[in-house]
């Protein structure tokens, strides 16, 4: 396993949508397009240019079937194998979609629409495949998601509420 603690895994956002002083406005237009995950190697030689390695997804939906994703964070599990299977969750800051017309909604009036993505490969691949997708009203707000064996996980919502008063007041007062 000793080639996998060489890693760092990170994503990359558009941080206009996620800051602070745009918090709440759920900007769906302010979102990242281009949002990816990266691995790069420590230990290796040479620029950070050539030991980043940026990941496709690969048979990821998306948003109406253009595989956008919306990063907001994500956790890996290596698994026992060799190669290791790298099982990774991605928390998902997707807009709501219009089902008839495929358009984007009004985040500001029906609030975060945020998923947990599992997507998996092998250490090595730049190829990270779509295995589902987790919805469900308690996830809410997630900002973090984390592993607690190879097919559970827990995350931490950020608010209690996806829109209106109580997700306005819950960070100025510290709400859950």
């Amino acid at each position: 396993m000793e080639s996998v603690v060489r890693l760092i895994f990170f994503s990359k956002y558009k941080v206009l949508a996620n800051n602070p002083a745009s918090i709440d406005k759920l900007n769906a237009a302010g979102r990242g397009m281009h949002d990816r995950m990266a691995i790069l190697d420590t230990r290796a030689s040479g620029p950070v240019s050539k030991r980043l390695k940026w990941m496709d997804l690969i048979d990821f939906p998306g948003i109406n079937g253009d595989g956008t994703i919306n990063l907001q964070g994500f956790d890996v599990h290596v698994g026992n194998d060799d190669p290791p299977t790298l099982r990774m969750l991605l928390v998902n800051n997707r807009p709501f979609l219009d089902p008839v017309w495929q358009t984007v909604l009004d985040a500001t009036k029906l609030g975060a629409n945020a998923t947990i993505e599992l997507f998996e490969t092998t250490l090595g691949s730049t190829k990270l495949r779509y295995v589902k997708t987790f919805s469900d009203p308690a996830i809410k707000t997630p900002n973090n998601v984390a592993f607690v064996g190879p097919d559970s996980f827990v995350l931490t919502n950020d608010k209690s509420a996806i829109n209106g008063f109580v997700r306005l007041i819950a960070l100025p007062l510290s709400l859950p």
